[in-house]
């Protein structure tokens, strides 16, 4: 992965087998980006995907073990009391052009990964939410 800083935030490139997620979460870290918005396009060699059960409280994931473009990216940085978290939805099309969507876990990534982060002054902080199950950020 490498980045570079633009006016309001950074353009990243993740490369050829890293781990999107990972990789994204490590920068904010090392960055100390505490609230941004994240955009980006690309490809994968698997990914992910979830969709989230609000009556039963939880994710259901599927891996899609198939490479795929990466159409479009969107989502949030915010942090918890553990640091960093990235909120990542997606939108994934395989060879034959049929899409696949959802809440990302994490991608591997294919050929590259583009990625703007938008990073904001104010800190954009994550709290648990006894209602829905999930961490919500906290505006």
């Amino acid at each position: 992965m490498i980045y570079k800083r633009v006016d309001d935030g950074y353009f990243v490139r993740v490369d050829s087998g890293e781990l999107l997620v990972k990789q994204l979460t490590q920068l904010s870290a090392e960055l100390n980006i505490r609230g941004a918005s994240i955009s980006g396009v690309g490809s994968s060699e698997w990914a992910e995907v979830g969709f989230y059960h609000q009556d039963k409280k939880q994710y259901e994931f599927k891996k899609l073990q198939l490479r795929m473009e990466i159409v479009s990216l969107s989502g949030s940085i915010a942090r918890d009391e553990q640091g960093p978290v990235i909120h990542l939805h997606g939108v994934l099309s395989d060879h034959n052009l049929q899409c696949a969507a959802g809440h990302i876990r994490e991608i591997c990534v294919g050929a590259t990964c583009e990625i703007y982060i938008k990073q904001f002054q104010q800190t954009i902080e994550r709290a648990h939410d006894s209602v829905t199950g999930l961490k919500l950020i906290q505006p």
